[in-house]
């Protein structure tokens, strides 16, 4: 990499050669990722053709990937699906591995591009914009000439950024609690609980029965100007005008590393077959790949602190991490965040250079740990699954949000962690729900319906599951209601038009004369509309709460859940609780039936065995064995 000769501080800015020599390094980091990237792709191609993903013990390429490479389900299977295509691109697929192909147009080749057209549309690809290359595309498959590309709407990552806000609002501990609740509902049919999806759903229906209950009560249908379509302006039409016909700059490329011809070459020969030998060598690829996402990551925090997209003349930062980098802004702001949370924790830097832990955990630990606990968070990443580990972060984030704190000082306990899931246990069995419903989780909640939730204060207290227990006994989530004292903060990261909206329905509540707390208003109010006690209650249902309607693997988070005997009826296995198992029906039939999975009793301390050749071994929740 070259060196600087001159580094901004706050006081001084940025020079252009400084910000031009910023941009190289970049690109050539970048460069090399994808190249990184293509190898990776190759071999998780070849895990999912063959298999080899079950015969570890995974139940599809996206668990895989998640637990021993740190990357998200979505990542792999598009990298995957890259790589498989790219095997029919010879000449693509050589640009890209050689770093003159960014990533984000070898994917756009890879879904356009064929043996016969194939040297057309990689020339286009040198001399296009990746924007101006998909309206081109976009152009000639609707039969249009390609002179009218220009004309062809944007795509949504040409858009600017939505602006966000904290919105904090101070309520009570059992408010709060019940918020939490919400949020794991949510999370539980949606599959995500960030701010703004619990807050948009609880908006949504607040809304509706304010309309419903008072007809003539003026609410305005939107935030004044909150949701108009914002245009680009003038100017950054002018600069992607520019842009696109400045061929030189677009057409410059980055310096490689010096013997980056070498290492492409080395990694992109025909991965191993065998399944071991083939995660062996995903996990060394991904151990280099992530070594270089981090020095991006820190790279690029610099340059956009300098704002260096903007200075060297590209329209926006998306425009920017799309055209130069070939990546989503997206993915570039996490390693930007990834590494301002480094700077205080070199040790977890310094584990995911060299392997000991992957992005996934990287970024989840990045969000509790301290300089002073980072170490006890590290031990606790070397005893979970991703999964686990997730959980017991989400522990610590759920606590401290109630607590009105910012974070946790140490990895939970088992009592911490018990009390946690059994907050979703007596959520999703609906005991919470009706205690919502009812108004008793309010500021007026009574020692009756505290008690209600709370069950066994004392297995709570020790982290104890009966597997016999009634609905609404589990441990745990009423010790915690049982301290509900006090008022704490809620802090909220909205979109600037979420917040905006949370404003004006507040405004009509309190102008409808509803009684109470806003917050606790469409809490009450979501529950009672999304509620639905089923009386008929399904076999085993009281197993599949007790897993919280997901997969009992420890590396998996399926929903389609069926009863599993952990000691075979066969073999003289009974019904009682302490040997059943909610298991989906991949882990289920193709991984335990078939020999690649295997769980033994009891079911309160299950031991794992993942893969036919013992590739993870987990007991309970922590990993015994990681085939490390």
């Amino acid at each position: 990499m070259n060196a600087s000769a001159h580094t901004p501080t706050s006081e001084t800015p940025p020079t252009t050669a400084w910000l031009e020599r910023r941009d190289d390094d970049l690109a050539a980091l970048a460069r090399g990722a994808g190249a990184l990237r293509l190898a990776l792709g190759d071999g998780l191609a070849l895990l999912r053709r063959t298999g080899g993903a079950a015969e570890l013990g995974f139940p599809s390429l996206g668990a895989y990937a998640l637990e021993r490479l740190g990357r998200t389900r979505r990542w792999a299977e598009d990298t995957a699906g890259v790589a498989e295509r790219l095997r029919a691109l010879p000449r693509t697929r050589d640009a890209l591995a050689r770093g003159h192909l960014a990533w984000s147009k070898a994917e756009l080749l890879a879904r356009s591009a064929n043996q016969e057209n194939e040297a057309e549309l990689l020339e286009l690809a040198h001399t296009h914009t990746v924007r101006a290359m998909r309206a081109t595309l976009i152009a000639r498959a609707a039969g249009l000439d390609d002179a009218l590309a220009p004309t062809v709407p944007p795509t949504p990552d040409d858009a600017p950024e939505d602006e966000r806000c904290v919105l904090q609002v101070t309520v009570d501990r059992v408010t709060a609690w019940a918020f939490e609740a919400t949020r794991r509902f949510v999370d539980a049919h949606a599959g995500v609980a960030s701010d703004e999806v619990v807050v948009e759903a609880l908006l949504a229906e607040g809304l509706s029965t304010l309309r419903d209950r008072h007809p003539g009560l003026t609410i305005p249908p939107r935030p004044p100007g909150a949701y108009e379509p914002r245009h680009a302006s003038d100017e950054r039409e002018r600069r992607l005008a520019d842009l696109e016909a400045d061929l030189l700059l677009l057409g410059r490329l980055p310096e490689l590393d010096e013997h980056f011809g070498e290492l492409v070459a080395e990694h992109l020969l025909a991965p191993p077959r065998d399944p071991v030998a083939l995660d062996a060598h995903l996990r060394d690829l991904n151990t280099q790949l992530q070594s270089r996402d981090r020095r991006l990551g820190a790279l690029a925090r610099r340059f956009w602190d300098a704002r260096g997209w903007d200075h060297l003349g590209y329209p926006s930062a998306a425009h920017y991490a799309r055209e130069r980098l070939g990546c989503s802004l997206a993915a570039l702001k996490e390693r930007i965040t990834l590494d301002r949370r480094c700077a205080t924790l070199p040790a977890v830097a310094e584990a995911l250079d060299t392997g000991r832990i992957g992005f996934e955990a990287a970024r989840l630990l990045s969000r509790v740990a301290r300089p002073d606990t980072v170490g006890s968070w590290l031990e606790r990443a070397a005893e979970r699954t991703v999964k686990h580990l997730r959980e017991d972060v989400e522990a610590v984030q759920c606590f401290a949000r109630v607590d009105g704190v910012a974070s946790a000082a140490a990895p939970p306990d088992d009592a911490t962690v018990e009390a946690y899931l059994a907050l979703q246990r007596v959520m999703l069995d609906g005991t919470v729900a009706d205690l919502v419903v009812n108004g008793q989780l309010s500021g007026d909640a009574d020692e009756e319906a505290v008690d209600q939730v709370s069950g066994d204060a004392d297995a709570g207290a020790t982290g104890q599951m009966s597997g016999d227990a009634a609905p609404g006994q589990m441990s745990g989530a009423g010790w915690a209601l049982a301290e509900s004292t006090g008022a704490v903060p809620l802090r909220l990261r909205l979109t600037a038009e979420l917040a905006a909206l949370w404003q004006v329905v507040s405004r009509a509540f309190r102008r409808s004369g509803e009684p109470g707390d806003f917050l606790d208003f469409l809490i009450r109010t979501f529950w009672h509309v999304w509620l639905r006690r089923d009386p008929d209650r399904v076999a085993y249902q009281d197993v599949y709460e007790r897993e919280r309607h997901r997969c009992a693997s420890p590396v998996c988070d399926n929903r389609d859940l069926t009863p599993h005997h952990l000691r075979f009826r066969s073999r003289g296995g009974g019904d009682e609780r302490s040997n059943l198992v909610g298991l989906c029906v991949t882990c289920h039939i193709e991984l335990l039936h078939q020999g690649r999975l295997r769980a033994e009793p009891p079911a309160d301390d299950i031991r794992w065995t993942l893969g036919r050749t013992a590739l993870l071994v987990v007991r309970g929740r922590t990993l015994v064995a990681a085939g490390r």
